[in-house]
């Protein structure tokens, strides 16, 4: 019984890993398209525009 309740709570530290791992992995993506769309609007935009 105890080996099964260890095993349990190694099976949900692991998956708590796991989530953070994607959770980091999705904010990550999430800011790399934010900034190649800024990064493709500003060819966009003249730089006159942006000093005024």
């Amino acid at each position: 019984m105890r080996a099964e309740a260890e095993r349990l709570a190694l099976l949900a530290t692991l998956a708590r890993r796991k989530f953070q791992a994607v959770r980091r992995a999705i904010d990550l993506t999430a800011t790399a398209v934010v900034m190649a769309g800024i990064g493709l609007l500003s060819m966009y935009i003249p730089l006159e525009k942006i000093a005024m």
